[in-house]
């Protein structure tokens, strides 16, 4: 019999399958929220060290970004964490930073149109 990736996850109660088709790996980071991959969650524990040491003043993950062109919208891009520095006088610079495990053709089309649409935010890639 056979049984399909997302089938087999539902069953062990391990969290979804990926695009890739391999069973994510959810992994809680310290602050008690799940993220879909240990580097994600390394790295929300590494802000969460730096905030609290006032290296940033905050950060927050899975952001969603409009991508428009021309006033159209051609897709939406969820960041992985927007991560306020204490640059600035009042409110701080934003910036993107993106854990990124392989690289999936939409990710690249995403990334490069997010620098397009945002010239402003700086788009970090953590690896």
């Amino acid at each position: 019999m056979y049984i399909s990736s997302k089938q087999l996850a539902r069953k062990l109660g391990i969290g979804k399958v990926n695009r890739f088709g391999s069973i994510a790996d959810r992994s809680k980071c310290s602050t008690g929220h799940y993220h879909p991959s240990r580097l994600e969650s390394g790295y929300c524990d590494i802000l969460r060290a730096l905030k609290e040491a006032g290296e940033i003043r905050d950060y927050r993950t899975q952001i969603p970004y409009e991508l428009r062109v021309n006033e159209i919208l051609v897709t939406r891009h969820i960041v992985d964490f927007e991560v306020v520095t204490n640059e600035g006088k009042i409110e701080g610079k934003i910036e993107v930073h993106e854990t990124k495990g392989p690289e999936t053709q939409i990710w690249l089309f995403k990334s490069r149109l997010f620098k397009g649409c945002y010239p402003d935010i700086p788009y970090h890639v953590v690896k």
